[in-house]
């Protein structure tokens, strides 16, 4: 007796599904257009209707195709806290410490950078470059400040590899000022 029963619950369910199929069939003839009961008879409340597909194939569960989130890994977020001039963690397990405006070159510099451009305007000049963010950018800025002049003085009888020198501005509100490497690279 329980066969008996067991069997024909089995033969009900089995039809369901194939009444399930062939009207999906018979939907996706008919075109893209659905009609509310067409769509509400493909995901209706039977449990049997959403373990086979069109085919007969088992439905894969909503979860989404599986992404790659590369701004989470390692080396990347060391990358853009690097190009923001932050501390972070090297490659090989290095501290590296965050970007600081140095001393500069000095009182004695022939070129008096010091009194030309002040501390602060150094240290918004400074923020301004890092805030960049992108190593294309700050490249740009760089190409921008730093002029390429072929050299003046050329010694009788001196053969040398020397072909150009390198003049390093810095822009503020004044203008565009001259100041030596020392003081241009400490930033």
């Amino acid at each position: 007796m329980v066969k008996s029963d067991s069997y024909g619950s089995i033969k009900t369910i089995l039809s369901d599904i194939v009444d399930n199929v062939m009207n999906r069939i018979s939907i996706a003839a008919e075109g893209p257009s659905l009609s509310s009961t067409a769509a509400s008879s493909c995901h209706g409340g039977d449990s049997a209707s959403t373990d086979v597909s069109l085919i007969g194939n088992p439905i894969q569960s909503n979860r989404g195709r599986k992404r790659r989130r590369e701004d989470a890994w390692k080396c990347n977020i060391a990358k853009a806290r690097r190009n923001v001039g932050k501390d972070y963690v090297s490659k090989k397990g290095k501290h590296v410490r965050e970007r600081k405006v140095k001393a500069g070159c000095g009182i004695v510099c022939r070129r008096k950078c010091h009194s030309v451009i002040n501390q602060g305007e150094r240290q918004h000049l400074f923020h301004r470059f890092w805030q960049l963010g992108c190593v294309d950018k700050q490249r740009e800025y760089l190409n921008g400040v730093v002029i390429e002049r072929k050299k003046k003085v050329t010694k009788v009888g001196e053969t040398s590899r020397r072909k150009r020198t390198y003049q390093w501005h810095f822009k503020n509100s004044k203008g565009t000022f001259e100041v030596c490497k020392k003081f241009f690279g400490t930033r």
